[in-house]
C-alpha cells in the first residue's frame, strides 16, 4: 500500500534524525535495500519520498558520517542500482518522460 509506505519514509525520516552513527551501522543492511525498492516503487509518491530523504542535510551527514568504505560501497550500490534502473531507456519506469 503505497500510502503506508510513504507513512513509513515519513517516520523513518523522523527515527534517522534522532539516531546515533552507530545505530545507523546496526540497521543499514536492511534499511538500504528497503530504500532501493521504495525508489523503484511503481506509485510516484513513494518514490519521491524516498528521494527526499536526500533533501536532509543531518540524514545525508549521517550517511557521510560512516567512515567504513566497506558500509558505504556495499550499502549505497543498493541505492545507486535503483537509481540507474530507474532511467534505462530499454526498460523505463512508471514516467517514461
Amino acid at each position: 500500500n503505497s500510502s503506508k509506505q510513504v507513512m513509513f519514509l515519513n517516520e523513518l525520516e523522523e527515527i534517522l534524525e534522532l539516531v546515533p552513527p552507530a545505530v545507523l551501522e546496526t540497521v543499514a543492511s536492511k534499511l538500504f535495500p528497503c530504500l532501493a525498492r521504495c525508489i523503484c516503487s511503481d506509485h510516484f509518491q513513494v518514490c519521491e519520498r524516498t528521494l527526499f530523504l536526500w533533501n536532509n542535510e543531518h540524514i545525508v551527514n549521517l550517511f557521510a558520517l560512516e567512515k567504513a568504505e566497506n558500509f558505504m560501497r556495499h550499502n549505497f550500490r543498493n541505492i545507486y542500482t535503483s537509481l540507474i534502473k530507474n532511467v534505462d531507456a530499454s526498460d523505463p519506469h512508471w514516467n517514461p518522460a
